[in-house]
C-alpha cells in the first residue's frame, strides 16, 4: 500500500458507491439464492479492502478534496454496507444466506479492531479455551 500513489477522485467515489448500492441490492432482491450470497461476499470483501486501502492510508488526509471523498466511502461503508449486510441477516428466509451474512459481518467487524491484543476479548477466550496461558 505504501509503494502506491492512492489519489481518490469524483469518479473514484461514485464508482464504489456504485459498486457497494449493486452489491446491496442484489443481496436484498435477487431471488436465486447462489446471487445473495456471492453478492453478500463480495460486498464484504469489496468494503473490507477499501476501508484498509483508503481510510487507514495517512497521507490520504493531508488533502482537503480528498478528505471529502475519503469522508463518503468511509459514511458508506459504515452505515451502508453493515446496513445491508445486517438486514440480510435480520431478513433472508434462506438460512444459508443469513449465515454467510453473520459470517461476513463477523469477520468484517473482527479485523477492525487495530490489531489491539489488549482489547481482544475474544481472542483471549479462545486462548483460554485452547489451554494456552490464562489471559485474565
Amino acid at each position: 500500500i505504501q509503494s502506491n500513489t492512492l489519489q481518490l477522485s469524483q469518479n473514484t467515489t461514485s464508482l464504489y458507491s456504485t459498486l457497494y448500492h449493486a452489491l446491496s441490492n442484489t443481496a436484498s432482491n435477487h431471488t436465486d439464492r447462489r446471487c445473495r450470497i456471492l453478492s453478500i461476499q463480495t460486498l464484504s470483501i469489496i468494503s473490507h479492502t477499501t476501508y484498509f486501502k483508503f481510510i487507514l492510508t495517512p497521507h490520504l488526509y493531508s488533502n482537503r478534496e480528498q478528505m471529502i471523498h475519503l469522508g463518503r466511502i468511509q459514511d458508506e461503508i459504515i452505515n451502508d454496507v453493515i446496513t445491508s449486510i445486517v438486514s440480510c441477516v435480520l431478513e433472508d428466509d434462506d438460512e444459508g444466506v443469513a449465515c454467510v451474512a453473520i459470517e461476513n459481518l463477523g469477520r468484517f467487524v473482527l479485523t477492525h479492531n487495530n490489531n489491539n491484543d489488549d482489547d481482544d476479548t475474544l481472542r483471549k477466550e479462545m486462548d483460554c479455551i485452547q489451554g494456552k496461558k490464562n489471559p485474565w
